[in-house]
This record gives C-alpha cells, sequence and structure tokens, in this order.
C-alpha cells in the first residue's frame, strides 16, 4: 500500500509562510519519521496462534496441538523459520517438558502428555521461535491450559476487591474538552465483571450513569470543566457501594479521536485547548498497523483553531488493529489511539457433507474463499463428544490474526468480538482498544537513528560446525574433507575445510536424539593423524522455572481446601518393581551360513589401524571399484561379485550403506564368498567407540537434540464407557492437525465414533498461503446404525 500524505493547499501555503519558525517540515517526515519506521519493522515479525484439541484436559490426557506461524505484517503463513519452541509449565512454574518441532510451510503439530498423577491447575503453554526475541515479543506468545482434577482450591475470606480502571481515549483526560473515557472493571482473577454505577463530583451531584458489559468494558463522554474533580460510585455484585476516582484532569495536553464505526470511513481527529497552545504548532499525523503504514497527515494548531479533523476511507488501511499516533514538532508522540478497521474478506467458508455408515463419520470438506472460489487450505480439526464441556475455547485463529498480534496483554475471550458482525460487537472491540493506552509501540526505540540489533537468526534447521587438527603437529589442518553420517535417518553429506581448518553443514534437518558421525580424511583419503571436534547450533536451554501467570498473583488467600470433583477417565498404568535384568550377550553369526575367513571384532586397536570402512575391508581381503551401475566387490582369487550380499544387523542392505559406515559403530565384520555381513555396536547394547564429543582421532559423534518426532493421532483408552456422563463431558473422540485441502479446495476425513455417541462438536480451523482463514464449529446428530448425508450446501 503506498503511503499517502494528507496536507490541504491552504496549510500548505501557511506551512511555507512560516518554514523558518518550525522545526519539521516535509523532509524531516520523511526523513525522520517514516524512514525510521519504515526501517524499523524493515524486519519480518511472527506471531504463533495454537490450535488446541480441547480447552480443558484430564490426568492422563494427551495435549494436541496445532502450531501456525503468522507474520503479523502480512498476515500470512511465516515461511522462513523452521525452528519452533513449545514448552509446558505446571501450576508451579516448573518446566515438564520443551520441544523442538519443524515448521513446514508456517505449520507444525505435535503432542504433551499428561500423567495419571498431574496435579490440576492452569498450565503454562509457550511456544515461540529465537527470531522473535529479537523484538522483545516472547510474552505475547504464552496461553495458559486448564487441567483438571485433584487439585488445591483457593478460598478467599474478607470482602473482594475489584480493579476498576477509567482510561481517557488517547491517555489524556483534558479539561475545557468533551472527552471519551474507556471503563474497564476486574475481578480477583483478572476476568472481566458487568457492573454498573455513575460518575460523581466533589458535592455527590450526578452527573452521568454507565453499565459496562459481560467483558467489564464500557465507554463514557464527559465534558470536562476546569476545576472540577470526578469520581465514579460503583455497585458491587456483594451489594457494597465503592467509589473509585477518575484521572486528574489535564490542564494542558492533545488528544487524538477516533470514530471507526462508520461502514465505508473513519475519522480521525487531532484537538486541544487554548491554554495548551500560545502559537501555532505543527503536528504529525500517522496510520499504521505492524510496519505498513498506509496514511500520515499534517496538522497546524494553535490558539486561532484547536481541532483538526481527516476523514479516510477504509478500504486504504489495513484491516486488523490499526495504531493512530500524533507527534509534535520535535517528533515526540504526544497522543496514541488503536481502532479496528474490519475485513470481512479475510474469513473463508467452509462447506462439510457428512456421511455416517455403521460406527464411522467420513467429512467431505470444501474450502472456499470469500468470493465462493475453491482454495487449498491448512487445516486442524477437533472432534469432541455432543455435550462436552472442553469446546469452550475463547479464542480462535481468526481473532488472533486480527486482534492478538496488534495488542499487548491479556484479552478476555478475543473470539468474543468476531462471533458476530454487528454494532454491539463493534463497540464492544471499540470499548476493548480504548482501554489498550500506549503499550503496543515503544517510539524511542523505533525513531533511535541507531538500527535494531538482530541477535538472532532465522534458524533453519541445525547446524554443525568444528575444526580439525594434525594432531602431531597441532596445526590447523587444510582442504581436508569431511564426511556427515546418520546412517539411521539415511543422512550423508561432505564439506571441505577452510584455510583456518573450520567446516559447518547447516540446514540439517534431523530428528531428535539422532545419531551423528563425523570422520575427516586428507586428499589421499588419510585420516590416521587428525583430530576433529565438533558441536550443534542452536543450542535450546528452556528456563526451569516461570513466574505464575500475572492475573493469580493477585490473589490472597488465607485458607486451602482440598477438592476431587472429576474422576480419572484413563486407564492406569501398572508400574513393576524394579528389576535387574543379565542377558547374555546375543550371536549373530550363523556359522554354517557365514564360513568364510572368521569374524573380526572391532575393538580400540584394530580401530585405530583402520580407521575407515575401505580400510577395514581392504584388511579382509576386499575391494571395490563403483561404476555408474553400482559396485563390483573383489573377494580374491578372482572372485568379484557385482552388488554381493551386504547384511547390516541380520537385514539385506545396499553397498551404499555398507561403505556409509563408520568404523567405529561396528561390533563385528565377518567376510564370505559374496556377502559382508556387519553387526553394529548399538545392536548388541554397546557404546560406540570413542562416543565422547570430541574424540582424540578422526572420528567424532555427535548426539543432535533435533526435532521432535511426529505424534501421530491415536485414539485414548478410558476406562468409562461412552455414555457415561464423564466421558461425554471430558473425552476426545478424534483429532487431525494436518489436513490440506487440494487446489478444487477439497479433502476427506474419515473416523470412527463410539456407538454410544448421539452427537459430535467439530472445531475446524485453518488458513491459505493468500492469508484466507477458516473458523468453523458445527455440532453433527449422529445416526450410527443407518447412513444418513448431510446435504452440501450451496
Amino acid at each position: 500500500m503506498k503511503l499517502k500524505l494528507i496536507l490541504p493547499l491552504v496549510l500548505f501555503q501557511l506551512l511555507t509562510s512560516v518554514s523558518g519558525q518550525i522545526s519539521s517540515t516535509f523532509s524531516t517526515l520523511e526523513n525522520n519519521l517514516i524512514k525510521p519506521y519504515q526501517e524499523y519493522f524493515s524486519s519480518p515479525r511472527e506471531h504463533v496462534y495454537i490450535h488446541f484439541n480441547k480447552s480443558s484436559y484430564v490426568p492422563g490426557d494427551n495435549i494436541w496441538f496445532k502450531c501456525y506461524v503468522i507474520d503479523p505484517k502480512t498476515k500470512l503463513l511465516s515461511l522462513i523459520t523452521k525452528n519452533l519452541i513449545v514448552e509446558l509449565y505446571c501450576p508451579e512454574g516448573k518446566l515438564i517438558e520443551q520441544r523442538i518441532l519443524h515448521v513446514n510451510n508456517g505449520v507444525a503439530d505435535n503432542a504433551f502428555s499428561l500423567d495419571l498423577e498431574s496435579a490440576g491447575g492452569k498450565y503454562t503453554f509457550r511456544a515461540y521461535t529465537n527470531w522473535m526475541k529479537n523484538f522483545g515479543d516472547l510474552k505475547d506468545f504464552t496461553t495458559y491450559l486448564t487441567v483438571l482434577g485433584e487439585q488445591q482450591h483457593e478460598i478467599l475470606t474478607g470482602e473482594i476487591d475489584f480493579d476498576v480502571q477509567f482510561l481517557p481515549e488517547s491517555g489524556t483526560l483534558l479539561e475545557g474538552l468533551s472527552n471519551k473515557v474507556a471503563i474497564k472493571a476486574l475481578d480477583p482473577k483478572d476476568t472481566g465483571v458487568m457492573l454498573y454505577g455513575d460518575i460523581i463530583d466533589d458535592n455527590e451531584k450526578h452527573i452521568k450513569s454507565f453499565e459496562l458489559n459481560d467483558m467489564g468494558m464500557g465507554s463514557i463522554t464527559l465534558d470536562i470543566v476546569p476545576g472540577t474533580k470526578l469520581k465514579s460510585r460503583i455497585n458491587l455484585p456483594d451489594g457494597r457501594t465503592v467509589t473509585y476516582p477518575l484521572p486528574e484532569p489535564a490542564k494542558k495536553g492533545i488528544i487524538a479521536k477516533v470514530d471507526p464505526l462508520s461502514e465505508d470511513r473513519i475519522s480521525v481527529s487531532v484537538l486541544t485547548n487554548k491554554e495548551t497552545l500560545s502559537e501555532d504548532q505543527m503536528f504529525f499525523l500517522i496510520l499504521h498497523n505492524n510496519g505498513q503504514l498506509s496514511q500520515s497527515a499534517i496538522a497546524r494548531l494553535g490558539t486561532g483553531r484547536t481541532s483538526r479533523t481527516f476523514r479516510f476511507d477504509k478500504s486504504e488501511l489495513d484491516p486488523g488493529i490499526n495504531c493512530l499516533t500524533v507527534f509534535n514538532e520535535n517528533l515526540e508522540p504526544v497522543a496514541e489511539r488503536l481502532f479496528y478497521v474490519s475485513n470481512q474478506k479475510i474469513k473463508g467458508k467452509v462447506h462439510t457433507e457428512t456421511n455416517i455408515n455403521q460406527d464411522t463419520v467420513t467429512l467431505e470438506i470444501n474450502t472456499l474463499n470469500s468470493n465462493e472460489h475453491p482454495v487449498a487450505t491448512y487445516l486442524s480439526i477437533s472432534v469432541l463428544p455432543g455435550g462436552t464441556i472442553s469446546n469452550d475455547f475463547t479464542s480462535s485463529l481468526l481473532a488472533d490474526v486480527l486482534l492478538n498480534s496488534g495488542v499487548q496483554g491479556n484479552i478476555e475471550n478475543p473470539q468474543y468480538y468476531f462471533e458476530k458482525h454487528n454494532n454491539e460487537r463493534l463497540t464492544a472491540l471499540d470499548n476493548l482498544l480504548l482501554t489498550q493506552g500506549w503499550r503496543k509501540y515503544d517510539w524511542t526505540e523505533i525513531l533511535d537513528p541507531e538500527p535494531i540489533e538482530l541477535k538472532y537468526e532465522f534458524e533453519k534447521g541445525y547446524t554443525i560446525k568444528g575444526e580439525v587438527k594434525n594432531w602431531l603437529s597441532g596445526k590447523h589442518d587444510i582442504h581436508s574433507w569431511v564426511s556427515l553420517y546418520s546412517f539411521e535417518n539415511q543422512f550423508f553429506d561432505t564439506a571441505e575445510t577452510d584455510s583456518l581448518g573450520n567446516f559447518a553443514f547447516t540446514e540439517l534437518f534431523l530428528p531428535d536424539s539422532a545419531n551423528v558421525f563425523i570422520t575427516v580424511v586428507n586428499k589421499r583419503d588419510k585420516g590416521w593423524n587428525r583430530e576433529v571436534s565438533s558441536y550443534v547450533l542452536p543450542e535450546y536451554k528452556a528456563d526451569s522455572f516461570i513466574d505464575k501467570p500475572e492475573r493469580y498473583k493477585r490473589l490472597h488467600f488465607t485458607e486451602l481446601d482440598t477438592l476431587s470433583t472429576l474422576p480419572y477417565l484413563h486407564e492406569d498404568v501398572i508400574q513393576l518393581d524394579e528389576v535387574v535384568i543379565t542377558v547374555k550377550r546375543p550371536t549373530y553369526f550363523n556359522p554354517d551360513l557365514f564360513s568364510g575367513r572368521g569374524g573380526s571384532i572391532i575393538d580400540e586397536d584394530n580401530y585405530y589401524r583402520h580407521p575407515n570402512i575401505q580400510s577395514l575391508l581392504f584388511r579382509k581381503g576386499v575391494r571395490y571399484t563403483q561404476y555408474s551401475g553400482g559396485y563390483i566387490f573383489d573377494f580374491g582369487k578372482d572372485s568379484q561379485t557385482f552388488n554381493p550380499g551386504i547384511y547390516i544387523d541380520g537385514r539385506q542392505s545396499s553397498p551404499t550403506d555398507l561403505l556409509n559406515l563408520c568404523v567405529q559403530t561396528i561390533y563385528q565384520i565377518n567376510v564370505g564368498e559374496g556377502y559382508i555381513s556387519v553387526i553394529t555396536r548399538h545392536r548388541v547394547g554397546l557404546p560406540n567407540l570413542f562416543a565422547d564429543e570430541v574424540t582424540k582421532f578422526n572420528v567424532n559423534q555427535l548426539i543432535v537434540n533435533g526435532y521432535s518426532n511426529p505424534v501421530a493421532y491415536f485414539t485414548p483408552k478410558y476406562k468409562v464407557s461412552p455414555n457415561d456422563p464423564d466421558f461425554i463431558k471430558y473425552a476426545t473422540v478424534y483429532w487431525q492437525p494436518d489436513i490440506i485441502t487440494d487446489v478444487d479446495g477439497e479433502a476427506t476425513v474419515k473416523f470412527t465414533v463410539p456407538p454410544e455417541l448421539d452427537s459430535i462438536e467439530l472445531r475446524l480451523e485453518g488458513i491459505t498461503n493468500d492469508g484466507t482463514i477458516f473458523l468453523e464449529n458445527k455440532e453433527i446428530e449422529l445416526e450410527l446404525s443407518s447412513t444418513y448425508s448431510f446435504p452440501r450446501k450451496q
């Protein structure tokens, strides 16, 4: 979107006549405000949304989740970062588990497991990338999960205190003007509470009444008479009447007003009073959204004119949360106001056709954009019993993209503002944004001439770095060949050391606990005098403890009551007593089958003499030649075999698998007529030779704490039957996080349902590559004894 500058001709003439008296000009606006803003946001940001399979869990559950990594500026899936860190903390703030997920096309999925002894309470779930740390946004990607069960219930004693705040529009309550004031009321758990009351003056005279909505928010307009002090008289739910003071009115200041409720246009005003300005001054206005700078304007205010209004077409603004910031001549921000620009085109449409046959439900899914055109979409779907209490989601991908990525702090039930598109919800959303104040942007940092220091890079896989030295001379070994192997992952790569003896393997996509071997040889395929050391980047170190959620810090209790109201739904796990098992090392060679030249046990002695598989085979009298069609092995005495029988750990393998083996992993090798058999040390339960992080010679082994392995969904086993009320309330029926509709917008999902259930509830979320977002909540009545089809919507 091209930035527009609004400047009437009369104002331009005024600017020209007084240009020597003001410090800010068009070039100042461009060079000292607009360019620094654009430079600050030139590096892309990332935001994470998590779709959980349930809104609450019980001990023994799996917490299934789908991660969507979004660029808040473009509102598209982020395709850059590949490493996503997810963490789960117990209610006391202790780390339970950290995992690293491989993000592919902006999405990833996995699961955490709760054991049967998990305590009830609020668990903290964090998801972030290291890149986010460059911008201090880690706190934005934390959410809290409820685990039901046996837990300590906190009992409040004495009177309950409510937090009631009065927040003037753009931050200032200014004398002599009509001021809009937002009201926000929270209970001790930081949950919005519906209250009503009135505004009174020092003489207890009634000024105006108000009533807050279910979210505990509302707004009023007050004419502030100079010298008047106002307060609020509020009726609390327990029957008490409490008085709260309003902010002290300022004698001087600037106010930014926004009227966002018009369908097509938005009105923006800058106001002051006569006491503020003794002479004319210029003020700069910008309208922006997460780095998208859409409009700017210059307003001249003074004793002759104390207000200025601009109107903009909403089509020229970025959809979602926008921000109006007003600067004075010294480019100091003096007022700020958040407002919302709706965009109905961002939400797509989901059509589902349901076919039920016996206990199998088949969903035919069709995704369409706002123009009813089919679109390929990444989707995740959760299926729960009809009547569940675990489908009480308060957010969604749609609400998160439009709202959470534009504001800071806790937002109670963000989905509420987008369930319906009417004046009631738009007014409630505007009241929410009135309470946000100055908390989104740090203008000191944005306008700092020094560029932001990016300490963290976009992470694309893992990197293994190291160096090679000649252990005889102690000097760095240059131009040696380094080989990287991971046999179980069928991975092989090579690199050459540089002039300092260093090497690096980048963008490695290896699973967690991957065994990686590094060997080095010189150009003559010798490596006995080489010493290789290596390490893995990045290293992820989770916080062992985190603070409890801020909303729970405000609670002060004097009693604790233990209450158990939730039965255990999952089957008990039997824990065996600890035993010691003695096992005789198995023999894997059949003497009758492998009766050739005997088996060789690989120990430190022959490892030193034969540091690579080629040298070891040569010792066994075997040579090989590679050509375009494969390998020819020479077993001596004119016995040549094309692609001979290769057996690794008893399984038939290829010559390539054999030649990629590292000698330090071999326990025993046997050569016969036309075959080679290898047993690895891993197979017989022995550690690899020289498995330290840094070895003395030309072989190095590393254990890479790589990507968490994908977790396939499995149906939980419950000890209660599906017609039990507890099953209906708390159980899981199905979860699939990786649905992708094709170019025709079509996909099929099939799952089984317990025949005892009368209905199921679906929650489906997703996004396309062009940013169209999908949200569908649906209840399906079941007739599992027959076949029934819900017609496709037209």
